[in-house]
C-alpha cells in the first residue's frame, strides 16, 4: 500500500522507502490518461527539513494541481526545389499532407480526449480544466476539423473550461519583437473570443518562456496571471504550489 500526494514534493511511501515527486506528466493516447512520475529517493521528510530544506511544505496538503493542455499543429512545408525560388503563385505548404495529418491526430487523440474530458466535466461538477489553443491549430480546425471545434466548443459550454491566451503563431516572437509579440497575442485573444466566447485572463507564452519583464508585458496587455515553468532558476528554491506576484516595472 502506497499514499500519493501530488503537492510538489510528492510523497510516495512504501514501507521505509520515500520516493520523491519532482515533476509528473499526463499524457493522453486513444482516449486513455497516462501519468508520468518523475522521482527520486531520499529519507523521510521530516529528514529533509532537518538538512535545511527550507523551502519543502511545513506538512503534505490535500491533492491540489490544476491541468491544462496545450495543443498545437504545425503547417508543413512542400518539398520545395531551388528551380522554384521566385516563381510566382507557388504554395509552400502541402496541403494534402497538413490535412492528412490533422485528421489523423484528430481521430487518434483530439476527439477521444475530448470526450473523456467532457464525461469527467459531467461526472464530476468541481473537475475543470484549461486549455491553450494556438491560433495555428485553430486555423486548421477551420479548414480540415470542424468536429475538433465543435468538441472544444462542447468544453466550453460547460463553464469548467478555460481558454488560455498564447501567441497567434506559437513563436518566440518575444524574443525578437515587442511590436509583433503584441500584435500575435491580440489576434489570438480575437480568435478564441470569436470561436468560443470567452476573454482569456491568463497567458501562457510558447514553451512558457518567462521572466519578469514577460510578466510586466502581460500584466499591462490585461491578462490577470501568467503560467511560468518550474525550473530551479525561475522559483529560486521557492515552493511551486503557491502563485507568486512579479514585481512591477515603472
Amino acid at each position: 500500500l502506497f499514499h500519493v500526494y501530488i503537492n510538489y514534493p510528492g510523497k510516495i511511501r512504501l514501507q521505509k522507502f520515500y520516493l520523491y515527486i519532482t515533476k509528473f506528466y499526463l499524457t493522453i493516447n486513444h482516449g486513455k490518461l497516462t501519468f508520468i512520475l518523475i522521482v527520486f529517493p531520499g529519507p523521510p521528510l521530516d529528514s529533509l527539513r532537518s538538512l535545511g530544506a527550507s523551502h519543502l511544505p511545513s506538512k503534505i496538503m490535500n491533492p491540489l494541481f490544476s491541468l491544462y493542455f496545450q495543443v498545437h499543429q504545425p503547417y508543413r512545408l512542400r518539398d520545395l526545389r531551388v528551380t522554384e525560388i521566385g516563381s510566382q503563385d507557388m504554395q509552400y505548404f502541402d496541403e494534402e499532407k497538413n490535412k492528412a495529418v490533422f485528421r489523423k491526430v484528430a481521430e487518434k487523440c483530439y476527439l477521444p480526449a475530448n470526450k473523456l474530458m467532457l464525461e469527467l466535466i459531467k461526472n464530476h461538477p468541481d473537475f475543470s480544466i484549461s486549455y491553450s489553443l494556438s491560433g495555428v491549430f485553430l486555423d486548421q480546425c477551420e479548414e480540415y476539423g470542424e468536429d475538433v471545434l465543435d468538441s472544444f466548443r462542447a468544453l466550453a459550454e460547460t463553464g469548467q473550461v478555460e481558454f488560455l491566451a498564447e501567441t497567434y503563431y506559437h513563436s518566440l516572437s518575444y524574443l525578437t519583437s515587442l511590436e509583433e509579440f503584441c500584435e500575435q497575442v491580440e489576434k489570438h485573444v480575437a480568435k478564441i473570443k470569436k470561436l468560443f466566447k470567452q476573454t482569456p485572463k491568463i497567458f501562457r507564452n510558447t514553451e512558457l518562456v518567462f521572466s519578469n519583464e514577460i510578466a510586466e508585458v502581460a500584466r499591462l496587455m490585461g491578462f490577470s496571471g501568467i503560467l511560468a515553468e518550474g525550473a530551479d532558476h525561475i522559483l529560486a528554491g521557492r515552493n511551486p504550489n503557491f502563485p507568486y506576484v512579479p514585481p512591477k516595472f515603472d
